[in-house]
């Protein structure tokens, strides 16, 4: 069933370790001719699979419209909000670290009016960011 597929880490788009950490919050849209039955079944065999915060109480919010897409009889998204994310941010900040020490790109910025200071307290925005996803696991 689509279901399962729009919580397959296949289909995510973050290269995130799902196994660490916990979903704070989902919504999943589903388009098409589907069993509201069928939706409500795996959606609750899911809930049990995933690893929700303890202060969740429900996580998943569903949304059905049966009105398909033109060229497919059904499709399914999932949006989550995993405390995993605060992997990404990490990488980012590291490559974020290496270039700003290297000066790589910095002058585009600075062009266009951003300082280097202003670099600085987004770097450390998405810093705080980061750990806040850390502490709410």
């Amino acid at each position: 069933m689509i279901a399962k597929e729009t919580f397959s880490s296949d289909n995510f788009a973050a290269a995130v370790d799902f196994d660490s950490g916990v979903f704070l919050a989902a919504s999943v849209l589903f388009r098409g001719k589907l069993s509201l039955r069928e939706i409500d079944e795996n959606m609750a065999e899911i809930r049990k699979s995933l690893n929700f915060a303890s202060y969740v109480p429900t996580g998943i919010k569903i949304g059905v419209t049966h009105t398909g897409l033109a060229n497919l009889d059904y499709s399914g998204l999932a949006l989550a909000n995993h405390t995993g994310i605060s992997q990404v941010f990490d990488r980012l900040l590291e490559q974020f670290d290496v270039m700003f020490e290297n000066n790589a790109y910095t002058h585009w910025f600075e062009g266009n009016g951003v300082s280097r200071d202003d670099m600085k307290a987004a770097r450390d925005s998405v810093a705080e960011l980061s750990q806040s996803y850390k502490e709410a696991e």
